[in-house]
């Protein structure tokens, strides 16, 4: 099944496409969230499909609802069939069928919304200009509760029914907040400056943090999720400022800095296995396969590139601007 759009032209692969009629595909192997540029409400959402054509659609919530995504589209959360995407400087949540792209509500009473997390029945929000984590009703969004955090906060991961939020980036803040989901108590958890990224090993009940430093260099900390205790830092000694991390099995991939390399950690070996030259924004694993984005310019069009499992370069292909948060269907 296809969605076809007729009259508008949109970039699919890394050439703008010339038919006037392309056709969606009904499945998209994964989002592409580009968060365009800063103040230009130029936002944009991005669809790899590896099914049949192994390319990129880009600009697709514009050409299926006939209007902007917003300004500084930040991440995107899907569920089943729903798709929920945060607009920073929106003040906005896009929620869209994942099949056609429509829009379904536009969820709005959320200054600043950034990352975003499902948890039981709610979804979980971390508001960055109110400092604070909004928890709405998954099915009927209505709010269900909102606590002040005592940093601007960015990402959100949950372990043992306790969210643990991070930091935005380049705050120079040290604490990652503890909030038990239960009680809406808090504590906090003290690192070293600018921890943003986080991963969760709900197996091993660690959590690992990216703590990109501040004028000096940084590691990947770890947390234990039953007693809240740093019990490692990665790569302290490394000259490393991560500021991006993700996890599949036993090995740890990281943005060794902004715009940086990719490393990869094997937590085996305890040691750097594989290093990926290049400047990339974000990543994240597909399966066993590595997928990041690279902004060029953060101007003009940005990359998607695609690793095989043994980390070399397997595809690139052009997104939208300054492509940020991956999601997989």
């Amino acid at each position: 099944m296809t969605v076809t759009i007729g009259w508008i032209s949109f970039l699919a692969g890394c050439s703008d496409s010339s038919n006037p009629d392309v056709e969606l595909p009904s499945f998209s192997q994964a989002f592409i969230v580009c968060e365009g540029n800063y103040g230009s409400g130029n936002a944009s959402l991005s669809i790899l499909d590896s099914i049949e054509t192994d390319t990129t659609f880009n600009n697709v919530f514009a050409t299926v609802n006939g209007r902007n995504l917003g300004d500084h589209a930040h991440s995107m959360l899907v569920v089943g069939s729903v798709g929920f995407i945060t607009v920073t400087n929106s003040d906005k949540v896009e929620m869209i069928d994942t099949h056609t792209f429509k829009s379904v509500e536009t969820i709005g009473g959320i200054s600043s919304p950034r990352n975003i997390i499902t948890w039981s029945d709610k979804l979980l929000i971390t508001s960055n200009a109110d400092s604070s984590i909004v928890s709405l009703s998954f099915a009927t969004r209505t709010p269900d509760f909102r606590v002040k955090l005592t940093h601007r906060p960015d990402e959100i991961v949950v372990l043992n029914n306790k969210a643990y939020i991070s930091n935005s980036p380049n705050m120079n803040d040290s604490v990652i907040t503890v909030l038990d989901l239960g009680t809406l108590q808090s504590d906090t958890i003290m690192l070293t400056k600018n921890p943003v990224s986080m991963a969760v090993d709900s197996a091993a009940n660690r959590i690992y943090v990216a703590c990109s430093g501040s004028g000096s260099t940084g590691y990947i900390g770890v947390i234990d999720g039953a007693t809240n205790e740093i019990v490692g830092k990665i790569g302290e000694f490394n000259n490393i400022k991560p500021v991006k991390v993700v996890l599949k099995d036993s090995l740890l991939a990281y943005i060794s800095s902004s715009n940086g390399p990719i490393q990869v950690w094997n937590l085996k070996q305890s040691a750097v296995t594989t290093t990926i030259s290049g400047n990339y924004h974000t990543l994240v694993f597909g399966g066993h396969e590595l997928f990041a984005t690279d902004g060029l310019d953060f101007i003009s069009n940005g990359e998607l590139v695609w690793f095989s499992k043994d980390f070399k370069i397997r595809r690139k292909l052009k997104v939208g601007r300054s492509p940020g948060g991956i999601t997989f269907n």
